[in-house]
């Protein structure tokens, strides 16, 4: 009795397997990543408070992650119903035991393969869902590994840019290496936090998503949007640091007061209205 009763109860487990389909699988385990990168680190945290802070400080600043994963699982969801056998979920087993192991830090990494995984796995929409994946792994991990090995070449972009339109927009004023002076005796350093690079990370994650969101395959003309997004984060950048550079009271406004946020809301803004318009012209024949 008791042999019969588990194959039973483990032939009634296949029916189960197979009537699970992969999107669900993927769905399941893209929440328990989420919920790995952004949540777990208040289980062993002894101050609740600060952990709460810090994820509120995560979403305001870089939404467009938050964005990913629900429209990462909507992609998902969309790909129709095939089947998985018994060796994906076991697969699916050991992706989740590898998240729990691993250190945050190495977690996008987890997240790439993930995402290859669903590349490989499935049609436009679950490609579409891993190019998200892709994007965020990249925000997440490898566009900080890229910034720390040209951090120098990154900031000298920024200084010469920002240094041609002081110079040309006010008289007398001077740039040395990455120190820009104007003439009242005001004089700024360009340093690595105020390059363009982490915006424009973010904005490429953000133009990925919204891209996806309008269709799941790519267009030739989507690279005309990226690079669209590319050059306005510049120059928005490029502008907030001009203005800086003009006198103290400048510097305190855009850097720490109101002009601050006034620019991240008009970088945040300005992805999307390109990202949305931009894929909708893109994909038209």
């Amino acid at each position: 009795m008791t042999k019969l009763g588990f194959r039973r109860s483990f032939a009634g487990l296949s029916i189960e397997l197979r009537d699970f389909i992969q999107a669900e699988l993927f769905s399941w385990i893209l929440i328990f990543l989420f919920l790995d990168y952004n949540i777990s680190g208040a289980i062993f945290s002894s101050n609740w408070y600060q952990y709460t802070v810090n994820i509120v400080e995560f979403a305001s600043s870089d939404f467009f992650i938050l964005i990913g994963w629900v429209v990462c699982i909507w992609r998902l969801l969309l790909g129709g119903a095939r089947r998985i056998n018994s060796r994906a979920f076991v697969l699916a087993i050991i992706f989740c035991i590898a998240s729990i192991i691993t250190s945050q830090q190495l977690l996008p990494a987890l997240m790439a393969l993930f995402a290859l995984w669903i590349w490989v796995s499935g049609g436009q929409n679950s490609r579409a869902a891993a190019a998200i994946m892709f994007a965020m792994s990249s925000r997440l991990l490898w566009s900080h590994l890229i910034f720390n090995a040209f951090s120098r070449e990154i900031v000298d972009v920024d200084t010469f840019f920002v240094g041609k339109a002081v110079v040309f927009a006010v008289k007398g004023a001077e740039v040395h290496e990455n120190i820009v002076r104007v003439p009242s005796g005001h004089s700024i350093a360009i340093m690595e936090g105020c390059s363009s690079f982490a915006n424009v990370a973010s904005s490429l994650l953000g133009w990925v998503i919204f891209s996806k969101i309008e269709r799941a395959a790519w267009c030739r003309r989507d690279i005309y949007v990226g690079v669209a997004i590319v050059i306005t984060q510049v120059f928005l950048n490029v502008v907030r640091i001009f203005l800086m550079a003009q006198s103290l009271g400048y510097y305190e406004y855009w850097h720490n007061g109101l002009g601050s946020q006034f620019y991240v809301f008009i970088a945040a803004a300005s992805v999307v209205i390109i990202s949305v318009n931009g894929s909708k012209w893109a994909g038209r024949s």
